[in-house]
């Protein structure tokens, strides 16, 4: 093995090169739960999640060790219910270097396809016992927003897995699966009935948001135009964000973004909404 530059992680093609091995043996190792692979996102919306019983020293140690991550939320009592380390149902935005499960790196490898289910994220920690012993997962359901991992290329390491592969590889020992359940056998253990009522929820959302739209439409038509006097998405939106103290049915607030998509799909027919109404499947 050639010696290490002072990365936190690397990418496949990089390790694989340190490490004296080719990029598919990394993707096999991480299709087969021997290692974590990760990838890297930027202010992904979800909601972090444990899975099981934690130990009394998890908490905010535990996100402090986060090899190169964020956790963001807007929650008011964010600090205590990290302290505390109780993580379950916190809405919040992830950033940084997190691991991806390890049946959708099958499908990037064309093992086979990847399951129809939110994706599963797991924190990539300083150490790799603290990847395997943490518990926390964050739920991101690609299938309403985007994800960048979409390739190989898109997939990344962390630098104390490099070093875990080299010290197997000196010993000439197979690396036995530090991975219990793939994201489908956690999806169904433990976040089926979580990810049905989200749903609703966000249905609940949805349908309110609609309702505040039309209330602003109706009753402020003029505050739904723009400065040329025309009526335009992004002054609907504002409006309607203006007025949602009394509009908003104390539903959390939305986003423009989010209340622009939805005027938009009004002039669509369902086969091509992307946020409300779309056609039943």
């Amino acid at each position: 093995m050639k010696k290490l530059p002072p990365n936190l992680f690397f990418r496949l093609n990089r390790a694989a090169n340190l490490l004296e091995i080719e990029v598919d043996d990394l993707l096999l190792m991480g299709v087969s739960g021997s290692i974590f692979l990760s990838t890297i996102i930027h202010q992904y919306e979800g909601v972090l999640y444990q899975a099981g019983n934690l130990p009394p020293d998890h908490g905010s140690k535990d996100i402090e060790n986060l090899l190169f991550g964020s956790i963001i939320s807007t929650r008011e009592d964010t600090e205590r219910y990290l302290n505390e380390g109780v993580f379950d149902g916190m809405k919040c935005l992830a950033s940084g270097l997190w691991h991806v499960p390890s049946d959708f790196i099958a499908s990037l490898a064309g093992v086979k396809r990847a399951p129809d289910i939110p994706l599963i994220f797991s924190p990539a920690y300083i150490k790799k016992e603290l990847d395997i012993t943490s518990g926390r997962y964050f739920f991101y359901d690609f299938r309403e927003h985007d994800t960048t991992v979409s390739s190989v290329e898109d997939l990344y390491i962390s630098r104390p897995l490099v070093e875990y592969i080299a010290e197997s590889m000196d010993k000439n020992q197979p690396i036995p699966s530090i991975l219990h359940l793939g994201s489908h056998d956690l999806y169904e253990k433990e976040f089926k009935n979580i990810e049905h009522g989200n749903r609703a929820r966000h249905s609940l959302n949805r349908e309110n948001s609609i309702m505040a739209l039309i209330y602003v439409k109706r009753h402020y038509p003029e505050e739904c135009k723009g400065k040329n006097g025309k009526e335009t998405n992004e002054a609907w939106a504002n409006a309607t964000i203006d007025h949602w103290p009394h509009v908003g049915g104390d539903y959390d607030e939305p986003s423009t973004d989010d209340l622009k998509k939805i005027i938009s799909d009004m002039d669509r027919l369902p086969e091509k909404r992307t946020t409300a109404g779309k056609k039943k499947s």
